[in-house]
């Protein structure tokens, strides 16, 4: 079985929108609209080989979310986080393997995607 790309994004367009453009590219996706709703897909389906976060979302933080990835095993699964803020506003938090800015380069982020997936089966 193929190990799912995660996508959190609280809007629904952009989530479908990523969502599809993942799949048409041959990847197994699983989308939430919260990262609580992300943390119950990660407790009850297969190890995501990858997650492409919002950055800004309401619910819990990203710290948290990613010290609950950390505890239930899946710390060293890549993350992508996307922000409509620039690096100089919010830094990169910690577990973070690239950052984009809003609007996204799609083409930069299918590369990104593919060059961590491979990184994350070889682990």
């Amino acid at each position: 079985m193929k190990q799912p790309i995660i996508i959190v994004e609280d809007d629904n367009d952009w989530r479908q929108v990523l969502g599809e453009l993942l799949v048409a590219e041959g990847y197994v996706v699983a989308t939430s609209a919260s990262r609580d709703q992300a943390l119950e897909l990660f407790r009850e389906g297969p190890r995501p080989s990858l997650v492409i976060s919002d950055l800004m979302m309401p619910g819990i933080s990203y710290e948290k979310f990613h010290d609950v990835m950390k505890r239930i095993g899946l710390g060293q699964v890549p993350i992508i986080v996307m922000s409509a803020s620039n690096e100089s506003e919010v830094p990169s938090p910690p577990g973070v393997r690239a950052r984009f800015c809003k609007p996204i380069d799609l083409e930069r982020l299918l590369a990104t995607v593919e060059t961590l997936v491979k990184t994350s089966k070889a682990a």
